[in-house]
């Protein structure tokens, strides 16, 4: 099992704790067994297609389609839903980039389907699990397969009595559409049911993700080796989407030398437009180095798309909640840079725990400091912000910025469990596999 893959599951959010398993409820509400949803995304890795057109049957609240995309880099998103889930309403803020949905009864689909031009390398079907409805959902996406594509089904363990879903697996596993093979059952609990379409898939273009840069502040205390281990994991995963990088590392006496750093993230760089600045700082100063961050703002362009982070400071992050909220925000703020671009075709910013207590002059914040930017070349007044305070960076945006430009990746319900460790939320944290 991925560890690193399974953990950023459970960070992702749980629909029902009881029923599907995970860290906590919220976020993506995501509706699978994370270790189920884990060897999935491992088989989809290996036997699909890279970047995947994807369809979801029955999305709910969209979890699954958003996880499914943030690890496999869809090359397009489409669902299709009844709209009965009670966060339905905010499928298209997880999905923001997506290709297209359907609201209403899949059997009735097929015409937009058609419209809608595409075939699909990768389809999850999860509805009512009734053999009838089922089958007919099936009827209804398998000419819109690819050749190579794979088909799966929720729920096929929980689901396997006679008259459900269940019936409808074994019948097809003995050959009831021949285009098909069975690939995989994953699982035990709820259970996935893979199959697979005969053929070799289309050639298509290479997808090229919107181009994104990063704005990073790297602080390695020397006293906190944990730490820097930790931030050079988190951030290393995540430094591959961007095409264009900037980090900023902290010099002096109290701190590991930069080169150590630099040789630990080129390896997981993929872009040649990279710098490494280096700032003389001290322990007191660990925090948000805001001359580096004024000093780079010139340098981005009008039009781009832009993430923020940083390690959290020193000290709060060598502390197991500092560290569980930091990688967090590495979780649902750099995840995935398609759905932050798309957010900022509408809006100037996004970013997690949004806050709108007045903090240093700013009439709101997102607190932790990680967040997307566009067009800062553009904004009146950018420049203007506190250059010789340790939270000038986190009061920024707030400054000049109105709350209704600002999107909220709505992942209060985590930092509320953490702080106030409702339910024993930092010990699951702290019991979830390392990587």
């Amino acid at each position: 099992m991925d560890n690193a893959l399974l953990r950023r599951i459970y960070l992702a959010g749980s629909d029902d704790l009881r029923m599907f398993g995970g860290l906590y409820q919220g976020a993506y509400y995501l509706q699978q067994v994370p270790e189920e949803a884990a060897e999935f995304i491992t088989l989809c890795r290996s036997r699909c297609r890279k970047n995947p057109r994807l369809l979801e049957i029955g999305s709910a609240a969209g979890g699954f389609a958003r996880l499914l995309d943030d690890e496999l880099v869809c090359r397009s998103v489409r669902v299709i839903d009844d709209n009965k889930h009670p966060q339905a309403g905010w499928r298209p803020f997880r999905l923001p980039h997506s290709a297209g949905e359907y609201i209403g009864n899949a059997a009735d689909a097929g015409p937009w389907l058609v419209g809608q031009g595409e075939q699909y390398d990768l389809a999850i079907i999860d509805t009512d699990h009734t053999y009838a409805n089922e089958r007919r959902h099936t009827e209804v996406v398998l000419p819109h397969l690819a050749a190579g594509g794979l088909l799966a089904y929720h729920d096929s363990v929980a689901a396997a009595g006679d008259g459900q879903m269940g019936q409808l697996i074994l019948e097809m596993k003995a050959g009831l559409y021949p285009d098909l093979e069975h690939l995989a059952d994953i699982g035990s609990r709820l259970g996935l049911a893979v199959f697979r379409r005969w053929g070799e898939p289309a050639v298509l273009p290479d997808y090229q993700p919107p181009a994104t840069t990063l704005l990073y502040h790297f602080c390695p205390w020397a006293k906190r080796p944990e730490m820097i281990e930790f931030h050079l994991r988190r951030l290393g995963h995540y430094l591959p989407q961007f095409s264009k990088v900037r980090i900023n590392i902290v010099t002096g006496n109290d701190f590991v030398a930069p080169k150590k750093i630099e040789d630990r993230l080129r390896p997981c760089l993929t872009t040649d437009d990279v710098q490494f600045f280096h700032t003389p700082g001290t322990p007191a100063t660990h925090g948000e180095v805001v001359p580096f961050f004024t000093n780079l703002l010139p340098a981005v362009g009008p039009d781009e798309n832009v993430c923020y982070g940083h390690t959290k400071a020193a000290v709060l992050s060598g502390l197991p909640g500092g560290k569980a909220w930091a990688e967090f925000m590495y979780a649902h703020v750099m995840q995935n840079s398609r759905a932050a671009c798309a957010m900022l075709k509408t809006k100037t910013t996004c970013g997690t725990f949004f806050r709108t207590p007045v903090h240093r002059g700013a009439d709101w914040h997102y607190a932790g400091t990680f967040f997307w930017f566009r067009n800062v070349q553009r904004w009146p007044r950018w420049q203007e912000h506190e250059t010789n305070h340790r939270y000038g960076v986190e009061a920024w945006l707030g400054r000049f910025l109105s709350r209704s430009e600002a999107v909220d990746l709505h992942c209060w319900p985590f930092l509320r469990g953490l702080v106030r460790n409702r339910g024993g939320i930092l010990a699951r944290w702290c019991q979830l596999p390392e990587w």
